[in-house]
């Protein structure tokens, strides 16, 4: 049975950022080791900047089918990469124990070259998602319908 957390009531915009500027923890389990990173929260700006990447591969047009060819191999590989860069663009500028390895780099080429390098493809992925999450949860709501809710 899950413990029912207290609610904090928030009565100013200084409140709700002092808790927004606390690190998320990234927790996953390595070799049976349990893992506590610190990371930020996304902001808007690399959220933009994400976005930017993940949008610039655009499919071919087939004018034969008057459609875009979504699996045209050139576009997937395109788009495959540019989740990469996304990727490395997120842990880069969410998680100061990567950024601080390699200080001020300059551009998505060099920040993605840097992140692939430096840990397993899986360890890397927990940490760009606990980024993207941000620690943010929906608490339950009474009366909806849910997975959790229809497990019980």
């Amino acid at each position: 049975m899950k413990k029912e957390k207290k609610p904090i009531r928030i009565e100013s915009f200084d409140q709700l950022k002092k808790i927004c500027d606390e690190p998320a923890l990234c927790r996953f389990e390595l070799d049976g080791k349990l893992i506590e990173l610190p990371v930020k929260r996304l902001t808007a700006g690399v959220k933009e900047q994400v976005g930017d990447i993940l949008r610039a591969p655009q499919p071919p047009f087939d004018k034969v089918r008057g459609d875009y060819d979504y699996l045209n191999p050139n576009y997937l590989k395109a788009r495959d990469k540019a989740e990469r860069e996304a990727r490395a663009v997120v842990i880069y500028y969410g998680c100061d124990a990567i950024a601080k390895q390699k200080p001020g780099l300059p551009n998505k080429n060099e920040i993605y070259n840097f992140v692939q390098s430096l840990l397993p493809e899986t360890v890397l992925e927990i940490i760009a998602l606990t980024i993207q999450k941000g620690g943010v949860d929906l608490p339950e709501r009474i009366n909806f319908s849910s997975p959790a809710a229809l497990e019980s």
